[in-house]
């Protein structure tokens, strides 16, 4: 069989992948696999197979109880990886299924207590997404992207 350079991956192509499919610490991907991959290696890893982007959940990339600086800091070197890697960030969509308190809906619930919590989420979602300067997603629809992230996080005053 002959090496065929016609289904290789290139840019063009626009292909992404899931980073939490891709083995980072997702709570669920966690609980399953022996090994966790993190996210500045699996963007790496999707760099070197010529990878457009890279789509994630919240909670993928930086943990649900991260403090403000630990968040600036995996956003920031997660933004310098992708950037060395040439990868884009298309999605960015917030996780409101797997952690307990959900368990009865996130803007569904009974209690007022989480439906606010929901929102705040779905806020700081945003703003995670916001650093990329892509389109947002909260339901999980691709949004539109057709150039790399910005070297500097937009700041909201």
């Amino acid at each position: 069989m002959t090496n065929n350079d016609t289904y290789q991956p290139k840019p063009k192509h626009k292909f992404s992948s899931d980073s939490g499919r891709s083995g980072t610490a997702g709570a669920i991907r966690s609980a399953i696999r022996s090994t966790v991959i993190s996210p500045l290696e699996i963007v790496t890893m999707l760099g070197e197979v010529g990878a457009w982007g890279v789509n994630l959940h919240d909670n993928d990339l930086v943990p649900i109880d991260a403090t403000p600086a630990e968040r600036d800091t995996i956003v920031r070197e997660f933004k310098k990886a992708c950037l060395e890697n040439k990868l884009v960030v298309p999605m960015a969509t917030v996780s409101l299924f797997f952690h307990p308190v959900f368990r009865d809906g996130a803007f569904t619930a009974n209690d007022p207590e989480v439906r606010a919590y929901a929102l705040q989420k779905t806020m700081r979602a945003m703003d995670l997404e916001r650093s990329w300067a892509q389109g947002f997603s909260s339901c999980g629809a691709a949004a539109k992207a057709s150039k790399p992230m910005p070297a500097a996080v937009p700041t909201r005053r």
